[in-house]
């Protein structure tokens, strides 16, 4: 329906020496499960945030190496990187989530010792915390009963 596969996978890539490649898709949980299936919807123009962290520190303002990039139509997102050295490095992925959205995955999901050439895929499931709107059912409206005739 909305996803090609429902397959934790993502579109095909080449890697050049030294890169790698953090990527996913943020798609609306509404049943609350974060498993992505066919029929959910993907969630697109939401803004993802990466952030390489420093050896040994905690998410925050320890971190450097910030990069924003926003889902596209299909709800994806890919954050290409480059490291200087074969050592392995770990990086914090956030939603910044929309208004009124909360997600049911860990959110910042740190990802430790990611080496070089190396590809990790994650997802982000939403789900609004708007209660869903009631069916209306119309209501049955009587009109009154007419009749016709004479009086006496």
């Amino acid at each position: 329906k909305y996803w090609p596969s429902c397959e934790k996978t993502s579109p095909p890539l080449s890697f050049s020496p030294g890169f790698g490649i953090i990527s996913g898709y943020v798609y609306y949980d509404d049943n609350k499960d974060g498993d992505r299936k066919a029929e959910e919807k993907p969630f697109p123009g939401v803004t993802v945030r990466v952030k390489q962290i420093k050896e040994k520190a905690i998410f925050g303002d320890n971190a450097d190496n910030v990069s924003d990039v926003k889902t596209d139509s299909n709800g994806y997102f890919r954050f290409r990187f480059s490291r200087g050295s074969a050592d392995p490095t770990s990086y914090s992925v956030k939603v910044i989530l929309p208004d009124g959205y909360k997600t049911v995955n860990t959110n910042p999901l740190i990802i430790s010792d990611l080496l070089p050439n190396t590809q990790k895929i994650v997802e982000f499931g939403l789900y609004s915390l708007k209660p869903p709107s009631p069916s209306v059912t119309p209501k049955t409206t009587l009109s009154p009963k007419v009749t016709s005739g004479t009086r006496n």
